[in-house]
């Protein structure tokens, strides 16, 4: 039977995570049982920073994430359950939504929940089909009340195929950890502000672990104490459109600085990565590539306002 993950706080169930797969397709259901505010991360490049926000009472949200090996669009829909109807439908806003496939080289990002009150969720009752992620402290590893995870989702087989990866992509992986998911979906300069920035003074870590789930799929969950989530004093949930998380990242431009300060020449985060990777990738892996964000630059790179990050 497949595993289900669970993010859990103070043994209170956050969210829970379903996979499920047929022959022709995959996906996985993402379960909220408690009314919460939901925010859609949706990509619009005449406006960039476009929100699309849910409210509602219903006392269950169910997100669908189907794909089909790029026979049909992958798509997300939602359902809502109350005692007088259920209902299904697409989600708002989103239109391009990124496949699983074994070609799949950084996680794509999928949703994120913010938790500053673990009393209105449900108690988590543990079953050894279920996967637990806590947001908790631990104090053997001086990480604080985390109040913020983060969830990817990866190609089958992900935590085997990572160590290979990553010394493939090392600047991709680098760059994705310490940006806040949103920028992966809506590359501006208001979603920059980097994890550590908002974590304080304050013993912290940040905690990512990947769990393989079937044959079709694994997740990423990476945790950390955020003080801006505190300020807000709310729970919420986000959901973000994919299909150029990969893009959105590769196009960020990168530049160094020494000891001393002088600062290097501003490029595209790919291509310091190919340049710095030359020898890793096999000439056929390195040309698709190169073609491939070229290609990216020329259609998107025009439309974006990308940060200039700065390096040591």
């Amino acid at each position: 039977m497949d595993k289900k993950l669970c993010i859990i706080k103070n043994n209170r169930e956050l969210l829970k995570i379903i996979p499920f797969k047929d022959k022709d397709s995959t996906g996985f259901k993402v379960i909220i049982r408690r009314p919460i505010e939901v925010i859609f991360h949706h990509i619009n490049y005449s406006n960039l920073a476009h929100v699309g926000l849910l409210r509602t009472t219903d006392p269950e949200l169910c997100f669908t994430y189907h794909t089909s090996g790029g026979k049909l669009k992958a798509n997300l829909h939602l359902k809502l359950k109350n005692s007088f109807k259920k209902k299904y439908s697409n989600v708002p806003y989103f239109s391009d939504l990124a496949e699983i496939s074994e070609h799949q080289i950084i996680p794509i990002p999928l949703c994120k929940i913010v938790c500053n009150d673990s009393s209105i969720f449900p108690e988590h009752h543990n079953k050894k089909k279920n996967v637990q992620r806590v947001l908790g402290e631990i104090k053997e590893h001086n990480i604080d009340n985390h109040n913020v995870a983060e969830i990817y989702v990866m190609r089958p087989n992900y935590k085997v195929k990572y160590d290979e990866l990553y010394a493939a992509w090392n600047l991709f992986f680098m760059t994705m950890n310490i940006l806040p998911i949103e920028y992966l979906s809506v590359p501006t300069p208001e979603n920059t502000s980097f994890k550590a920035d908002s974590m304080g003074n304050g013993r912290n870590l940040i905690s990512s672990v990947i769990d393989d789930f079937n044959d079709k799929v694994s997740f990423m969950v990476c945790t950390y104490f955020s003080k801006g989530s505190v300020a807000s004093s709310q729970n919420s949930f986000s959901l973000f459109e994919n299909g150029k998380h990969l893009e959105h990242l590769a196009l960020t431009r990168l530049c160094y600085k020494d000891e001393s300060g002088v600062q290097s020449e501003t490029k595209r985060l790919y291509q310091w990565q190919l340049e710095a990777n030359r020898k890793k990738l096999t000439d056929d892996e390195f040309n698709y590539w190169q073609a491939y964000f070229k290609q990216a630059e020329n259609e998107i790179a025009p439309n974006l306002r990308t940060i200039i990050m700065q390096s040591i």
